[in-house]
């Protein structure tokens, strides 16, 4: 009686399990199936032992195993801890392969289960391969350190800190200015405070593609950081050492990130209020990076003159002309000045 009693209780609770995951969709059982599949046949590439890779992808590896020293490079520094565990990236000959080691078969590279792999997708787009390889080493970094935790993050801070950290890889579909566009239309994510492992929410959940959330989520990072720079290494630090985001964030910045991203868009669109000549047309300086940024308007209405120094002007035929000595002069799209105008001013608040 008793067996019979735990049998049906088991198989109760294995029905329950699974029912539960259908109503929530495929891709947690993608990722269960993804997770137990065995990289036993990756080979180490010759001078990087750091990169595996399927015998036939040798090309895509060594491209691979080029770009990670200044991947974790630049993952270490700007999450500002080094990895707590060797970091392994596995290098996919085939989509079939890459299919089985992870739920979204159409992404360039993924982590699951804390295992980087890499697909050859990337294979026709090399420009690429450094940005992504970065993109998920920023992730495989906060898993190792804080495992299951990492669920506790909202997407757009885990997507836009990839992005930032690789300097756009994952989001190269997407410029900054159409971002700032999108934004300034009322196209855009909300920065929530929670995570989740199940109902996270993703560009979908706001009408975006995967591209344009990412690059939104990273304009808002890079704000958080050039505007904020104490408290952004506060944050990272925090989560880094397993604190949930929303304690995190409210201990680094004393507020939601929700305040934060009205001070974000009141920023653009001051930004944009002048440079349709509402503000003063007088010249925009900045200190930015140890520089000064010298934004001038130009009789285009539509195109702004960057000058890094120098007095280099463009002449009535429209070519640019250089002082003898001086450093270049670049016109600069309406949307690419307000990028060039609203980091540079954050960068001088800091």
């Amino acid at each position: 009686m008793i067996k019979h009693r735990i049998a049906w209780t088991v198989a109760g609770t294995a029905v329950l399990l699974v029912t539960a995951l259908l109503i929530i969709g495929r891709t947690p059982i993608k990722i269960v199936f993804a997770a137990l599949q065995p990289t036993d046949h990756f080979v180490a590439f010759a001078g990087e032992p750091r990169v595996l890779f399927e015998p036939g992808a040798e090309t895509l590896a060594n491209a691979v195993a080029q770009a990670l020293p200044d991947a974790v490079s630049a993952v270490e520094t700007r999450q500002y801890l080094p990895f707590s565990e060797p970091v392994t990236v596995y290098v996919c000959e085939s989509l079939e392969s890459f299919a089985r080691y992870s739920p979204a078969k159409q992404a360039g590279g993924i982590v699951v289960n804390n295992r980087l792999f890499i697909s050859p997708k990337l294979e026709a787009s090399p420009q690429r391969i450094a940005g992504i390889v970065t993109h998920e080493l920023s992730h495989l970094h906060l898993r190792q350190h804080i495992g299951s935790a990492w669920s506790t993050s909202p997407a757009w801070f885990l997507e836009g800190l990839a992005v930032y950290v690789s300097a756009g890889g994952g989001a190269e579909r997407v410029s900054e200015a159409q971002a700032i566009e999108a934004i300034l239309r009322g196209e855009h994510f909300e920065p929530e405070m929670k995570g989740g492992v199940f109902f996270r929410k993703s560009g979908s959940s706001y009408g975006l593609t995967p591209h344009m959330f990412y690059r939104q989520s990273a304009l808002f990072v890079t704000f958080l950081r050039e505007r904020h720079a104490e408290e952004f290494r506060a944050l990272i630090v925090k989560v880094t050492q397993g604190v949930a985001f929303d304690e995190a964030f409210m201990s680094a910045y004393s507020m939601p990130p929700q305040d934060l991203w009205g001070d974000f868009l009141r920023n653009l669109n001051g930004e944009q209020r002048a440079l349709r000549g509402e503000f003063s047309r007088s010249a925009v300086q900045a200190r930015c990076v140890g520089r000064t940024l010298r934004v001038r308007k130009n009789c285009s209405p539509h195109h702004t003159v960057l000058n890094t120094g120098g007095s280099g002007a463009i002449g009535a035929s429209g070519e640019r002309n250089r002082p003898e000595g001086g450093p270049p002069t670049r016109v600069l799209s309406r949307h690419q000045t307000i990028i060039s105008i609203f980091f540079a001013r954050s960068a001088s608040l800091r």
